[in-house]
């Protein structure tokens, strides 16, 4: 039996049900699955360690997310950098947190940095655009600044910096002089004043710019490699209970992904107050 990447199928009402997650242990904190305990209906959906049905079922803590992101919640932005790499890792660049802007006044912190942490807001977006591009209902993505992406590696040809701006990303990539450590960047205009980045090789999905955002684009979560998780919840600033386009889900069967995801961002929320409350007694 073929597999299909439900993100290519039409949103027909009872079309599609989750039942499980599989690789699950490759996330280290659990990844999207913590955000799918369950389909709209409130049945529980099976966590698999590996392959569904040839490996260890685990239970819906695992692992202890609870204890771990309680922590995170309000520690500093962490690492220091942050790699960067796709699946063939012919794309690969670090992050840099944005700790270094700790003396910026609250108010003069960019919309994209979480003031009390200085982690980077990301957000799971459904927009039909993402969908379609990338075949996941269901895509994550975090927030950064072109000034604190960095190339891996330091070579005699072209300037040391990565390039600052969209205009200097994007002819940096279409050069027929490129810059080596782009790797196997590559990018195309999905629609007028937006370009999407994406790795030649592997395809994966790198980043998302739009032209009225200069200096600023999206990341694809999946793409980092954080020693918390696939989440990166010691970097990431995630809008739990918010999800970007949902509209775009909605009169069809990604709408109760849609629900069972905002459900447990609501969940997470009350919890996170009511652990505030309790510190403060």
């Amino acid at each position: 039996m073929p597999w299909v990447v439900t993100g290519a199928l039409e949103n027909v009402p009872g079309l599609v049900v989750y039942s499980s997650h599989m690789f699950v242990e490759d996330t280290l904190d659990g990844g999207a699955s913590a955000w799918l305990p369950r389909v709209h209906n409130g049945t529980p959906i099976k966590r698999w360690r590996q392959l569904r049905g040839k490996s260890e079922e685990l239970p819906p803590d695992w692992p202890p997310q609870r204890a771990v992101t309680d922590t995170q919640r309000s520690a500093k932005a962490s690492p220091a950098a942050t790699s960067i790499y796709c699946n063939c890792k012919g794309v690969q660049f670090t992050l840099r947190s944005a700790v270094d802007l700790e003396s910026v006044p609250e108010k003069e912190l960019p919309w994209y940095i979480e003031p009390q942490t200085l982690k980077y807001r990301a957000k799971p977006d459904v927009c039909d655009s993402c969908r379609i591009t990338s075949g996941v209902d269901m895509v994550e993505w975090a927030y950064a600044p072109l000034s604190h992406i960095e190339f891996n590696s330091k070579t005699a040809q072209g300037p040391s910096e990565f390039p600052a701006s969209l205009a200097a990303l994007r002819d940096a990539v279409s050069s027929d002089s490129r810059d080596p450590r782009l790797g196997t960047l590559a990018m195309y205009q999905s629609s007028p004043g937006v370009e999407r980045y994406f790795c030649a090789e592997c395809s994966a999905n790198v980043f998302y710019s739009v032209h009225d955002r200069d200096g600023i684009v999206d990341i694809a979560v999946g793409l980092l490699d954080h020693p918390d998780g696939a989440r990166a919840e010691g970097l990431l600033a995630w809008s739990y209970g918010q999800i970007a386009y949902e509209e775009d889900a909605r009169e069809g069967w990604r709408e109760g992904l849609v629900s069972a995801a905002k459900a447990y961002g609501k969940e997470r929320l009350t919890s996170v107050k009511e652990d505030m409350i309790s510190q403060k007694t």
